[in-house]
Formats: structure tokens, sequence, C-alpha cells
């Protein structure tokens, strides 16, 4: 539990906390198949992952551990290169209620992840998005290969240095079956 109480369904009252992430390594499971859900982080406060190398996986970021209450507003703000978001375990998902930016960031991957969506995969968190940024370039959101695609509920790419992102794959502005939409 980061930046929650210990329930996990309310955030600490600390305006602009923010974990910064640089140090590589792994955050979350290792989907190994050993206490998988254990493994997972709460977190209530933005993250920004930077620098060397790290892997983002199976983790709840703006949701309780119920998966049903919303805990503050936090985003995950991803730059430089190299970095792994979700997997294609189901495990690996990371449910990130209220967005991630790739600010600058390249060679990152995202997979499998729930952006702007409660783990129910059917309910949408309104203003949520992901956000392609500052040069963002050669990203990979998705993939061709059975669960690489993320379920997002809108993507927006801004700057004309943004370039070389691959967006293939995924459920945009659907719910996690891509039978309805999210009405946000």
């Amino acid at each position: 539990l980061i930046g929650t109480d210990v329930t996990g369904l309310a955030p600490l009252s600390a305006p602009g906390r923010r974990v910064h992430i640089e140090s590589g390594g792994r955050l979350g499971t290792n989907a190994d198949g050993i206490s998988d859900s254990e493994e997972r982080n709460i977190f209530a406060g933005n993250i920004e992952i930077s620098e060397s190398p790290v892997t983002f996986a199976g983790n709840y970021v703006g949701v309780g551990p119920d998966g049903s209450t919303l805990v503050g507003s936090p985003q995950l703000v991803v730059t430089d290169a190299s970095h792994v978001i979700g997997g294609t375990e189901t495990v690996e998902r990371n449910y990130l209620a209220r967005g991630v930016e790739l600010q600058g960031a390249s060679f990152t991957t995202l997979h499998n992840n729930y952006i702007g969506l409660l783990p129910d995969g059917l309910t949408g968190v309104a203003g949520s998005e992901l956000r392609l940024s500052s040069g963002a370039i050669n990203n990979q959101v998705g993939g061709l290969i059975s669960d690489e695609g993320n379920v997002i509920s809108r993507i927006v790419l801004t700057d004309s240095g943004t370039t070389g992102n691959t967006i293939d794959g995924n459920r945009i502005g659907t719910n996690g079956e891509g039978t309805d939409g999210l009405g946000i």
C-alpha cells in the first residue's frame, strides 16, 4: 500500500505526493504462479518511472484492493527508455484507473493493461487516457499476439516529435470484452 491508509481504500492526505522510480528492477508480480496477487502494489499517488529499465506488472494504480474503489487520482508517467508496463499473463495486467502518459519515453512496451477502467473491465473512469507526448518515439502499445492488447478508454498523441509508435491489437473506448462502449 503506497500513499493509502491501512485498508488501501483511502488516500493519505499529502498533496503532490509522488513515487519516483529510477533504479530499475521490477515493481509488482513476477508472474511465477507463487503469491502473485500478494506481490501487487496499490498506489494512490502519482508514479514516475524514469532511467534504468523497469518492469511494472500486476499493480493497481488509483484503485483499492477491492478492485472497485477509486483511491486518489494518480497517474503513471513513464519517461526514458526500455520499460515494460504489464505483460502477457493476466496476473501481469496493471489496472491504471486514472491513465498513463508516455512522456518522451522510447522503446517502452505496454501489454495487457486496463487503462481508464476498473478491474471489472466494464466501468470506465471519466477523464482517463493513454497520452503519448513530448517526443515519445518507437513505443509498442499492444501487439498482434494474443494477450498483448490493452483495454484503453482513450488515446491522445501530442507534439510533432511523437512519432514511430505502434498501436496494435487494443480495445479502445470499449469494455474489456469489446462488446460495449464505456459511456464516458
